[in-house]
């Protein structure tokens, strides 16, 4: 593999002039292992079901849409697919049954038909976790400027939220946008001087954007000599 090798010439400081990575060098460059980070890994949450209105009917409706989710937390996608059709033929205007099923059809691979199913509802108006589950699934499907939109629009109302704001940074620097990635990559190491795993990510766009001898201390930084 060249990733080992291309570590060692960076810390040895030995690269004659900054100038960005070629393309097949990026490409060789495995993603990062994550354990590290405080914010990488995002503890998974089964949203609970919603019976605010204490003494009321839960409608068939509700309870199918529980049901989706329970198979798709279990893994029977197809089955949580099915009852998601339901949900969305009774309940045409219910976004979060949308946004729910297209988060399936991405995670079983079906990108193109996840997205095809969230251009039939509106991105007015979204809750955060809608807002941020689009942004996954447009991610998924490699089309970052909607992602990007809906990351911005986010961190406008949650600024300090630094889950979002890296997937921000992770993108501008998948798009070559290595300055815009590097101030984000900034203001995230502001909030967690100590997160290893986003510094060496930070060391990686400087790489690639050719600022190599930053790269090097922000590694040294990132390992115990």
């Amino acid at each position: 593999m060249r990733f080992p090798l291309i570590i060692l010439v960076v810390l040895a400081g030995f690269f004659p002039q900054e100038t960005p990575l070629e393309a097949a060098e990026l490409a060789a460059m495995p993603k990062l292992a994550t354990s590290q980070s405080a914010i990488l890994q995002p503890a998974s949450k089964i949203p609970q079901p919603d019976l605010s209105a204490i003494g009321e009917d839960i409608q068939d409706w509700q309870a199918r849409l529980e049901l989706a989710r329970l198979l798709s937390y279990v893994k029977r996608y197809d089955e949580s697919l099915e009852q998601y059709r339901k949900v969305i033929k009774e309940k045409p205007a219910l976004k979060e049954a949308y946004i729910e099923m297209a988060s399936v059809l991405s995670w079983t691979g079906r990108t193109d038909e996840a997205l095809a199913l969230l251009r039939k509802i509106s991105q007015q108006g979204l809750k955060k976790n809608e807002r941020l589950a689009l942004a996954d699934i447009f991610i998924d499907g490699k089309d970052y400027p909607a992602a990007e939109a809906l990351l911005l629009e986010e961190l406008q109302f949650s600024p300090e939220d630094d889950r979002t704001r890296l997937k921000l940074a992770e993108i501008l620097s998948w798009t070559k946008r290595y300055d815009d990635s590097l101030k984000e990559y900034t203001i995230l190491l502001r909030n967690r001087p100590d997160d290893v795993q986003i510094r060496r990510k930070y060391a990686f766009v400087l790489i690639w954007s050719g600022k190599r001898e930053q790269a090097v201390q922000e590694l040294r930084k990132s390992l115990k000599e």
